[in-house]
């Protein structure tokens, strides 16, 4: 049984009419992309192929998964002609050596899959940097997401481009902050939760201000996950465990070996009283029995020296500005 046959309210690759969703120069099996993207970068690959793929539901789902990203400018046509239609060839072709019966991305056990991919991109002496891994994982997330029909506030990742007006959309955001992924809270009584907190927040704030919340609340939660799991409920908490989580969180280095910033300290802990503080003005069963987190607790701000352009730079700016967006250009001449 695949992933998405246990989810309720999806579609799958066989039940979707491809033909709808892939109109166009998309729909053909041969993608001229200077004919396809504005203003194509001036490199040699200009083609991608799809006639080696035999399978329609996969080559619907790999040319639907491309023509979505181009679109949405998440994928560059220089990153998809030059290295990623690359990897989708030796995807194919791995799916073919191990004799893979499958018509979704979804059928695959994706961990267990990876990890045999990866031996046999090795063992064919393809470039330890070659991108099938993460094509695979990208599809499978994206698809995951796509198929599911479900009202998105019943999702366990939330896309926040479908409930926000397009008008509201941030122009320079990366790709990860259009989701609100809630899959690494482990007890379900707290995931709803946080959720139902969230749909009142995503109603009345900024995309990108939900987004960032999220990240500082997650703090907490992986420390009660590791240190008090049995914990699936605001209500339990005492004052120690706040004073255990601050000097927890002081401890915690981030992917570049650096210990939490007082900047992350400071926000964790004004979120997280935000959250304390609304479930115990509306009566939630959920909310702390007491107030937990008190006014010292604040952590202060470093105030830091501005940092200039150098006058070189700035001469190169401005001899350039008619090149640059208009948002841009104002920005700088500000």
């Amino acid at each position: 049984m695949s992933p998405s046959d246990n989810l309720n309210g999806t579609h799958s690759a066989q039940s979707i009419s491809w033909e709808k969703h892939i109109t166009g120069e998309f729909a053909k099996d041969k993608w001229h992309l200077p004919h396809m993207v504005e203003n194509y970068p001036p490199i040699s690959k200009k083609n991608i192929y799809f006639d080696y793929i035999q399978n329609p539901y996969i080559k619907a789902e790999l040319k639907y998964f491309f023509m979505y990203k181009l679109l949405s400018k998440e994928y560059s046509p220089a990153s998809l002609a030059q290295g990623l239609c690359q990897s989708s060839r030796h995807l194919y072709v791995f799916f073919n050596d191990n004799n893979y019966k499958i018509n979704s991305v979804l059928d695959l056990n994706l961990e267990k899959t990876l990890v045999l991919l990866r031996t046999w991109l090795t063992k064919k002496g393809y470039s330890r940097h070659d991108r099938a891994p993460v094509l695979l994982k990208a599809m499978y997330s994206f698809y995951l997401r796509w198929y599911d029909t479900r009202d998105e506030h019943d999702k366990d990742i939330w896309d926040l481009r479908r409930m926000y007006p397009e008008s509201e959309h941030p122009l320079y955001v990366g790709n990860r902050a259009w989701y609100m992924n809630f899959t690494f809270i482990k007890s379900s009584r707290l995931k709803i939760l946080v959720k139902n907190f969230y749909k009142v927040r995503v109603a009345t704030r900024a995309l990108q201000t939900v987004h960032k919340e999220l990240r500082y609340l997650k703090h907490f939660i992986i420390f009660l996950q590791e240190k008090h799991h049995q914990i699936d409920t605001f209500s339990l908490l005492e004052r120690h465990h706040l004073e255990e989580f601050y000097l927890w969180l002081a401890s915690q280095r981030n992917q570049y070996g650096k210990l939490t910033s007082l900047r992350e300290k400071r926000y964790t802990v004004q979120y997280l009283r935000v959250v304390f503080e609304y479930l115990q003005r509306i009566g939630s069963q959920d909310a702390p029995k007491k107030p937990l987190i008190y006014p010292e607790d604040a952590c202060g701000t470093i105030k830091r020296v501005p940092r200039f352009i150098p006058k070189a730079a700035s001469e190169q700016l401005k001899d350039n500005l008619h090149l640059l967006k208009p948002q841009i250009r104002n920005a700088l001449l500000l």
